[in-house]
């Protein structure tokens, strides 16, 4: 709740607002992109994520990052070190005139190779703007309003 009070102060100090409301989920939670707030406490050498958008005269961020109560344990930096190659996929991939549909689909199916594509419940990423969640949107699948 400090890190929440302390970004409150932040935002109200320079004028701007939060662009949605913040995310603070940690431990199993933390898998979820759009975790609802819980009780649970946090615990020791867990993954904590944090996610959070400002407003700013009409223009939107949106930032989520991961970290780890202290280290991060041995389990975990396989699956980072996986992670990330996929995402270093994604950005040698993304040019002009590359679909956004194709960079997720690349690293869908880099994370297939690990057994992971089954666990990358949500979406690669979107553009931001002057909504939180504009195109293009870095999905495989072509989503219909």
């Amino acid at each position: 709740m400090i890190f929440y009070i302390t970004w409150r102060a932040f935002i109200r100090k320079e004028g701007v607002a939060f662009a949605f409301d913040p995310i603070i989920a940690s431990g199993p939670n933390s898998a979820y992109p759009h975790a609802r707030v819980t009780e649970r406490k946090l615990c020791h050498k867990e993954p904590v994520l944090i996610d959070l958008g400002i407003n700013y005269k009409g223009y939107n961020s949106d930032l989520t990052r991961m970290f780890f109560l202290d280290t991060m344990p041995t389990s975990f930096k396989d699956i980072f070190a996986i992670i990330r190659d996929a995402q270093h996929e994604a950005f040698r991939m993304i040019r002009p005139a590359v679909l956004a549909r194709d960079v997720d689909a690349v690293v869908r199916n880099y994370l297939k190779k690990y057994g992971l594509a089954g666990k990358f419940t949500h979406s690669l990423g979107h553009g931001v703007g002057m909504e939180v969640h504009e195109a293009p949107g870095f999905r495989s699948i072509v989503m219909r309003s």
